[in-house]
């Protein structure tokens, strides 16, 4: 038969193992955490960028659905998207964004109008793209970060109707990311 043999060592984990394991961890999660909070502003910021560039998609979309002109009115970071003229076809009180509280971003808007309207075509027809802009901004900035923490983004929209999400950061013109 076999006899079984339990060394001293082997029997398990010492209490200054399990302090020593807990003060290293204490250690990681002191050092990560800054990170992890400029991670979590960031991702902040992106979100409210992105619900921004749904809610103009929405406009020109139902624009297009309902043949009519199509208008995302912003107030703050609140938007609604409404019909210009309301009829049997087109509808008021679409789709709307509301929000509570304070705000970790800022909404910047170039031309500073608010409203943002569609053609039964798609295309933008305020901000007025005769204005000689080819595109009109929205920038989207933390008020939390500064400097090279803080991830702003820009959601810009062409003339076309076209929205999108770019980086003023980046000055690569072959990167995607880059702002017009």
């Amino acid at each position: 038969m076999l006899s079984k043999r339990v060394s001293k060592h082997a029997a398990g984990v010492t209490l200054i193992e399990l302090m020593i394991a807990i003060v290293i961890l204490g250690i990681l999660i002191t050092m990560g955490l800054p990170s992890f909070s400029t991670w979590i502003q960031n991702a902040r910021t992106r979100s409210e960028t992105e619900s921004l560039l749904r809610g103009l998609q929405l406009a020109r979309q139902e624009a297009i659905s309902h043949n009519a002109n199509v208008q995302l009115v912003l107030n703050g970071r609140d938007w609604s998207v409404n019909c210009e003229t309301v009829s049997a076809t087109c509808p008021t009180g679409m789709h709307a964004r509301t929000t509570s509280g304070t705000s970790p971003v800022t909404l910047t808007e170039s031309t500073g109008a608010g409203v943002y309207r569609f053609g039964s075509d798609g295309r933008l027809t305020q901000p007025d793209p005769n204005a000689g802009a080819s595109f009109t901004s929205i920038d989207v900035t933390s008020n939390t970060l500064t400097g090279s923490d803080a991830r702003n983004l820009r959601v810009t929209i062409t003339i076309g109707g076209a929205a999108r999400v770019c980086d003023p950061a980046v000055t690569d013109a072959a990167d995607l990311r880059v702002c017009p």
